[in-house]
């Protein structure tokens, strides 16, 4: 029984530091621009299509792959900003949610055409064979999937609050008026959270490719569970983003394993009504800046 529910809780844990990274990126986005990043799981669906191509077409090592689909889809990120969101989101909060939707769209036929319609299974990387530990039984893919995400965390914390470009990033979200006053180029803050958010949504594909399967509509999905994860640990939190990921991921493996896996889906938007109603900035809150 102990086993059973331990093996639950690194699952749930893995896949929700996944739906943490994704909900990272939504409030990073949303505290710099007021704007909710729709495209945010199309962000993993390219990051898991370009470690894809890397790992196991290129065959690099998995950390290269991992590393360039990072600073890829960072870099995209930051080039949509500067010629397609930018612009939109200047005009109003309205216009940029929908220029990220129709970056979306963009995003999954151009994915459709370089990857095709079908999809990919991609390798374990650790290893998928049960291994016992201390009488429990673990798999070693969501054991990594899972310090990834703790290490990802925690050196992302650092560098927002330990960092100088951290702290000008998190006073640019603040008040971005006060920060343009006291010399912080919040241009270049405003590219490097998008880089950030990119980045972090490459992490999110390349873990979640081993576990699920990859394709060009992946990406709906994880932007459905980053958005909820979001709004439960409260948008514009990162704390909370992580927090709301494993939160999520615990309901929705506890309700798959417990009472059924067709109903979910059901049971996951009911707990988000639910700590909505009890609080409806989330747990955590709007906070000052992203921390």
């Amino acid at each position: 029984m102990i086993d059973t529910i331990v093996a639950i809780l690194f699952n749930a844990l893995s896949m929700g530091l996944i739906y943490g990274l994704i909900a990272c990126g939504f409030s990073l986005i949303f505290r710099m621009t007021r704007v909710i990043n729709f495209a945010a799981g199309d962000l993993a669906m390219l990051g898991g299509m370009i470690g894809y191509t890397l790992y196991v077409t290129m065959h690099l090592p998995f950390w290269l792959a991992l590393f360039l689909s990072m600073l890829a889809t960072g870099l995209f990120m930051v080039i949509m900003d500067r010629i397609a969101l930018r612009p939109a989101y200047r005009r109003g909060v309205l216009a940029g949610v929908v220029s990220t939707i129709g970056l979306s769209f963009v995003m999954q036929n151009g994915a459709q055409i370089i990857w095709g319609r079908g999809g990919f299974s991609f390798p374990s990387v650790f290893g998928n064979e049960v291994v016992e530990v201390g009488g429990i039984r673990l798999v070693p893919e969501r054991v990594a999937i899972s310090l990834i995400g703790l290490a990802v965390t925690g050196i992302l914390t650092y560098f927002l609050m330990r960092t100088k470009s951290g702290m000008a990033a998190r006073a640019t979200a603040g008040d971005r008026e006060t920060a343009l006053l006291m010399g912080i180029d919040v241009g270049q803050m405003n590219s490097l959270s998008f880089f950030i958010a990119g980045a972090l949504g490459a992490i999110a594909g390349v873990l979640a490719a081993p576990v699920t399967f990859l394709t060009a509509t992946m990406g709906l999905s994880l932007a459905v569970n980053g958005f909820v994860a979001a709004l439960v640990g409260g948008m514009g939190s990162l704390p909370g983003a992580i927090v709301g990921g494993i939160i999520l991921s615990l309901v929705e493996t506890a309700a798959g394993a417990y009472i059924d896996a067709n109903y979910r889906e059901g049971i996951t938007f009911i707990a988000l009504i639910v700590v909505l109603l009890l609080r409806p900035r989330g747990i955590f809150g709007e906070v000052g800046g992203p921390t």
